[in-house]
């Protein structure tokens, strides 16, 4: 049978000999629309509890080791038994502790990528000078850079290893360092 556009009904008009349409005729269930559409809504809520259970969803990454700017080697551990040291500077310090070592711990020597910063920076007051550098002899050979830790509380930062020398800039110049500095991020 074909479609003729002639045999399309109006909306707004009955026709003069109306059939009933054959449209899901095998299906023995009766056919209504809120039967339809109550079946698409709970699909689509299916669909949607599903994707928000999936077991990858809403759980922190697992530590690895990465490879950071400049080809800098990430690693997981530098062998040992560490205690971690709470931050000395920055938002972290009242945080669990994550990183070792160091002379300066806390998220004021990371980059906006979060590994150690390179380059100068002033400090807030504008007497401060600091000169800084990824490092990456401080663990072991291969060289190293940075270490993810993962604290207590499920967080997990990383722990990125750099030098720190100080200028003290208003007259008389001061020189300090150079310090080992440790930048933590969240990752």
């Amino acid at each position: 049978m074909k479609l003729r556009l002639e045999s399309i009904v109006d909306a707004d008009r009955v026709p003069d000999n109306p059939e009933p349409t054959t449209v899901l005729s095998a299906i023995a269930a009766p056919r209504h629309r809120r039967g339809f559409l109550r079946m698409v809504v709970n699909a689509g809520m299916a669909i949607g509890v599903a994707a928000l259970s999936a077991p990858f969803l809403g759980r922190a990454r697992a530590a690895y080791a990465e490879t950071g700017p400049g080809g800098l080697l990430g690693h997981d551990g530098c062998g040992g038994n560490y205690s971690e040291q709470p931050d000395t500077h920055g938002i972290y310090t009242s945080a669990q502790p994550a990183c070792h070592g160091g002379s300066y711990r806390g998220w004021n020597w990371c980059s906006s990528a979060g590994w150690h910063s390179s380059g100068a920076r002033f400090s807030a007051n504008g007497q401060w000078l600091w000169f800084m550098a990824p490092r990456s002899d401080v663990c072991g050979n291969p060289a190293r850079n940075a270490w993810r830790w993962m604290t207590p509380d499920g967080k997990t930062w990383r722990c990125s290893d750099g030098t720190s020398i100080v200028f003290y800039v208003p007259f008389p110049v001061g020189f300090y360092g150079p310090y080992l500095s440790i930048c933590r991020a969240k990752v």
